[in-house]
């Protein structure tokens, strides 16, 4: 019963989180280079996947997360950027934590 709880709780914030890109027709403004981030995700935390973390703003962690290939989200909490791999299956409500997802075009 816990698992299937539990599973209920992911689907549906990775739903709201999904909800929220699209009601807020949220497309990234990709630099020159090609790069960009949709966000801020309020209260959602990508948990898991992380490269690394430093301190950081959303800016900051917006510009390593560029400059970091393997880059693929990050997560800014309490002055903390955690810079991920990718987005996980483990989104988890978590207040004070904005998430971003990013992209880079194909050149």
């Amino acid at each position: 019963m816990l698992r299937f709880a539990l599973r209920v709780s992911i689907a549906w914030l990775m739903r709201s989180a999904m909800a929220a890109i699209i009601a807020d027709e949220v497309v990234p403004e990709f630099t020159a280079d090609g790069f960009g981030c949709d966000g801020p995700l309020p209260n959602v935390d990508f948990y898991g996947n992380d490269l690394f973390h430093m301190p950081g703003d959303s800016n900051t962690c917006k510009e390593t997360c560029k400059d970091t290939r393997a880059c693929g989200a990050f997560t800014v909490a309490h002055g903390v950027c955690y810079v991920k791999a990718d987005v996980s299956a483990n989104v988890v409500s978590k207040r004070g934590c904005n998430s971003y997802i990013c992209y880079r075009q194909a050149p």
